[in-house]
């Protein structure tokens, strides 16, 4: 432990402090909520956070049945040509997957309307649609919860989930299944995906900080790992539970989302239960980006203690101070630049996930269409490339964590009480394994066979997916105690605002324009804006750490000589 915590002094590039006489606000346990323990309750948020992936996943695992298929094949390409020059494709022209019309008869099938009768970007819209609600719930969600009891704000969205999952559903029993008719109540579909988005935002910014207040330091990057094992395994069952619903019921696809619906409901009920605080170790201590002690550092999740006695190490504050205005909480994120530029970094990180996610299955498809090893249909490469990046995201995301917990371990004890100093190393991290896993994943497009490129592309997805705790993790430390929930709702806007939502777009224009190969490559490219902010962002962190070293230095000093 000795030689890593030499190694972090490197990065700093100061001396070691002294003792200074640190004590961090914080509370001890509300006895009424000792029946949850901190592991419980990481373990209801990241059931909470699967069903949420989950039900995103079901609109990408049944798009063909609830596109359903068109009136009429009047602007439809009737002489589709074969990719490969001096073949004819021997595919309809009504049974393309451009163009499917109602009463066409497919593989022996009369094709049915199982849906609204839309093209695929209008799937694309509905896919997209709940991060409206998404996106401004956040920040009503973060500021709430200075004021209302936060595992009340969580209840209250896990039952408005639910309701918009029976919502999503609804428009598939009311719609008339005429072959000549596109149904009237996309509308109300379009309504229950932003309801569900709303249902969402609790969760998203109770829970990082939650963790950071509540679980062990020395294995928070483990629990924030199995968080967000959500994501990529939350996602792959959603494909393949919207896909099993889906054909078992004959494109009755609305029982994927009223099957998942009932399952929300009793982690809801639990939640609204939950006594007012949880029980916290001693947080953070919170230095301001002047380097002052914040006056109002309290634990997201703290109890008012006002009959507690405060300890040696533990110091009670005894007068609740007035919960920040929204405005204080926006301008004590945006006037860090630690924290805009690890979420402007973010935002391009997630552009070229979103956009892998969206481009890498039609990449396998059209890359060498005349090859005969990449003879893939979309079913083959849905398949193999979801099971590809599901696959190596759980097990990336395990191991960043586990990589931030052993480095974590090496900090001396009175480091860990500073954000500053518990930023360095992972912003560090980050800076390494993304630049890594866009060299394996920048060479997946250059590669001639298909082993070749899904090798290539496990490893930039491993390497990529590591830095997934450790992102949240620095824009969690990188402003006051306070203001880390709204810090967690900023940072969503900003990832969502210009990241994943124009991705698909752009990338989409490209792809008309340029060869897969290119279209690939310059979506890797993006992942050097990532680097760029945060190397920068390593950068201020490194500097704020060295401030920090010298305030130690200073205090020590003083506390000797008055001891003298």
């Amino acid at each position: 432990n000795t030689s890593h915590a030499h190694r972090l002094f490197s990065l700093i590039k100061g001396p070691r402090g002294g003792k200074g006489g640190m004590v961090a606000d914080g509370v001890a346990s509300d006895k009424k909520a000792r029946w949850l323990t901190p592991v419980m309750a990481v373990a209801g948020f990241t059931m909470l956070s699967t069903l949420n992936f989950i039900d995103r996943g079901i609109i990408a695992g049944a798009g063909t049945s609830i596109m359903g298929c068109l009136p009429s094949g009047a602007n439809c390409d009737r002489t589709p040509q074969h990719p490969c020059p001096g073949k004819t494709t021997s595919v309809p022209w009504n049974c393309t997957s451009h163009c499917r019309v109602c009463g066409a008869i497919c593989d022996g099938k009369k094709v049915t309307q199982t849906g609204f009768g839309i093209d695929t970007q209008t799937l694309g819209y509905l896919q997209s649609s709940f991060l409206i609600g998404y996106s401004v719930a956040c920040m009503v969600c973060a500021h709430l919860v200075h004021r209302v009891r936060p595992f009340m704000v969580l209840g209250i969205a896990g039952f408005l989930w639910s309701l918009a999952a029976v919502i999503s559903g609804l428009p598939n029993v009311l719609c008339d299944k005429s072959e000549t008719k596109l149904c009237g109540y996309f509308w109300l579909m379009l309504a229950g995906r932003v309801l569900s988005g709303v249902g969402e935002a609790a969760i998203a910014v109770l829970a990082v900080p939650y963790m950071d207040d509540n679980v062990d330091p020395k294995k928070k990057g483990f629990y924030m790992s199995i968080y967000f094992m959500s994501l990529p395994v939350g996602t792959a069952l959603g494909f393949v539970w919207a896909g099993a619903i889906t054909t078992a019921t004959n494109g009755q696809w609305q029982w994927a989302f009223w099957v998942e619906a009932p399952l929300m409901i009793p982690l809801a009920i639990t939640a609204l239960f939950i006594p007012n605080r949880l029980k916290i170790k001693s947080p953070v201590r919170d230095v301001n980006d002047h380097g002052d002690q914040s006056h109002d550092s309290e634990p997201l999740l703290a109890i008012n203690d006002h009959d507690l006695p405060p300890t040696p190490e533990i110091k009670v504050s005894r007068s609740t101070p007035p919960p920040p205005s929204l405005w204080h909480e926006i301008m004590g994120c945006l006037s860090s630049p630690l924290f805009l530029a690890s979420s402007f970094g973010y935002a391009s990180y997630s552009a070229v996930v979103a956009g892998l996610g969206f481009y890498g299955p039609l990449f396998i498809q059209h890359n060498r269409p005349c090859d005969p090893q990449w003879t893939f249909s979309q079913e083959d490469s849905d398949f193999y490339f979801g099971a590809t990046v599901a696959g190596t995201g759980f097990i990336g995301t395990a191991v960043g964590g586990l990589w931030l917990d052993r480095k974590a371990k090496a900090l001396p004890e009175e480091w860990r009480k500073n954000r500053f100093f518990n930023v360095v190393e992972p912003a560090w991290t980050i800076l390494w394994q993304v630049t890594i896993g866009m060299a394996f994943a920048m060479g997946s497009a250059y590669m001639q066979t298909p082993i070749g490129f899904f090798g290539m592309l496990a490893l930039g997805c491993f390497f990529l997916f590591m830095c997934t705790a450790g992102i949240n993790l620095v824009i969690n430390w990188a402003v006051p105690t306070e203001n880390r929930s709204m810090a967690i709702a900023l940072s969503i806007m900003i990832l969502h605002g210009m990241g994943d939502v124009p991705a698909p777009v752009a990338i989409g224009a490209l792809a008309d324009k340029l060869t897969p190969h290119l279209t690939l490559v310059y979506t890797m490219t993006w992942l050097g804006w990532a680097i760029a902010l945060w190397g920068v962002a390593f950068l201020m962190a490194k500097f704020r750490a060295r401030r920090e070293v010298a305030t130690l230095q200073r205090s020590h000093l003083i506390a000797t000589y008055e001891d003298d």
